[in-house]
């Protein structure tokens, strides 16, 4: 409830003792009880309208402005404005009817990226004012701040020979992506304070095989110094790493790029983005692989803890995936063929009904897959289900695939009224 402010213009006049008006003193007394109920209750009833548009408009204000910690903002006086610019547009309507707002008091806190808004309006009366009450105040306060869940996010880089292909807006294929990436990962970074460990990304760059860098020995039994393919007993949907028969196989060619465990130092996740090549055929089921691998709590003895998951259902810890591909999955134990293309396509989405079913958010992307049906019917399957719909994003060229990462970010830095 709003609190009730009242302005008196008069005072009411002295009632004199007359005993032979009393019945007329006793029916006016009466009238003006019944005039004041019914007109308190007529302006009470404008004031509450008044209320619920000063209230809404203070939300959209407050959660304008933690919207700039989104994209890395953190100068106060430029999220101040931004959302009293937001309020004064919101409002506007009712203000115009000759309900005025005061300028909103707007109090930020970069360490949380929190916005706090409150401001009061006035309401001019209709019949309260013949009671000496001109109007009613109303009061709203609206704060809104960032998740402060932590963050795990994984993402499946396609590095594929196609990738160095032209889209139909003019960029290569592999520049759009090193462009989009890098702005997502700068932005979901920039959302935790700085030194915490809130947020953490890993990269799984594909092709025929993974590179699986300083893990390779580990990981494939000492058969293999980079390159990595299936496992040897050919299972993708299982996190864990400690069976013997969880032991990758040996591949001929991988990504030049290693995959990137978990990890808080965002110049390294940089690094590895922008030197991205391109080369090889599309076993997609690998990199939807490795993007759980790296998400999994099971793969602490290869990854160490700094750079391992937590427990899958972790309280206040969201996992993410970001499955990328320009093209269908088509290769299978290095070998590309009608058959391995379904192969590798029932391969993936074992993969992401295990990763869905851990409670990882999987968000996919296709880039131009114009005349890839199936392509899109595996990232459309594989995609969780967000607002009724699948997460997959078909970016049909550079521009599109920037826009696509950019709602990603949006949806994974989600913002909060926490009041």
């Amino acid at each position: 409830m709003f609190p009730l402010r009242v302005h008196p213009s008069r005072r009411p006049a002295d009632f004199r003792r007359d005993d032979r008006g009393t019945l007329a003193v006793v029916f006016a007394c009466t009238m003006s009880v019944l005039g004041l109920a019914v007109g308190g209750a007529v302006d009470y009833g404008v004031a509450l309208k008044v209320q619920s548009r000063l209230d809404g408009a203070v939300d959209a204000a407050s959660l304008a402005g933690a919207k700039l910690y989104v994209s890395g903002i953190t100068d106060t006086k430029r999220i101040a404005d931004e959302a009293t610019r937001n309020f004064e547009a919101n409002y506007a309507a009712e203000a115009a009817r000759g309900f005025s707002a005061a300028t909103p008091t707007v109090v930020t806190d970069p360490a949380k990226g929190r916005v706090s808004v409150t401001t009061t309006a006035t309401v001019p009366t209709a019949f309260l004012t013949v009671f000496g009450f001109d109007s009613i105040t109303v009061r709203s306060t609206s704060s809104s701040q960032l998740d402060a869940d932590t963050i795990e996010l994984s993402m499946m880089l396609d590095t594929t020979g196609s990738m160095d292909e032209y889209t139909t807006d003019g960029k290569v294929k592999i520049a759009a992506l090193r462009t989009a990436a890098t702005d997502l990962v700068d932005k979901v970074y920039a959302s935790a304070p700085s030194g915490s460990s809130r947020v953490k990304v890993a990269l799984a760059p594909f092709a025929a095989g993974v590179n699986a860098g300083a893990y390779a020995r580990t990981v494939s039994a000492n058969k293999s110094t980079a390159c990595v393919m299936e496992r040897a007993d050919l299972t993708t949907a299982d996190s864990d790493a400690s069976a013997t028969a969880a032991r990758l196989r040996a591949a001929t060619t991988c990504p030049t790029t290693a995959v990137v465990p978990l990890t808080t130092d965002s110049a390294a996740v940089r690094a590895a983005i922008k030197g991205l090549k391109t080369g090889g055929t599309t076993a997609g089921h690998l990199g939807a692989s490795w993007a759980y691998w790296l998400l999994s709590p099971r793969w602490r003895d290869v990854f160490g803890a700094d750079h391992t998951g937590a427990a899958f259902g972790a309280p206040e810890t969201r996992k993410i995936a970001i499955l990328m591909t320009d093209g269908k999955f088509n290769t299978f134990l290095g070998s590309m063929s009608g058959v391995n293309e379904a192969r590798s396509a029932n391969a993936a989405l074992a993969v992401c009904d295990a990763m869905k079913a851990d409670g990882v958010t999987v968000y996919t992307v296709g880039f131009a897959l114009a005349g890839e049906p199936a392509a899109k019917d595996t990232l459309r399957a594989c995609a969780s289900e967000i607002a009724g719909a699948p997460a997959f994003y078909d970016a049909e060229d550079a521009a599109a695939l920037t826009a696509a990462y950019a709602d990603i970010t949006r949806r994974i830095l989600t913002l909060r009224l926490s009041s």
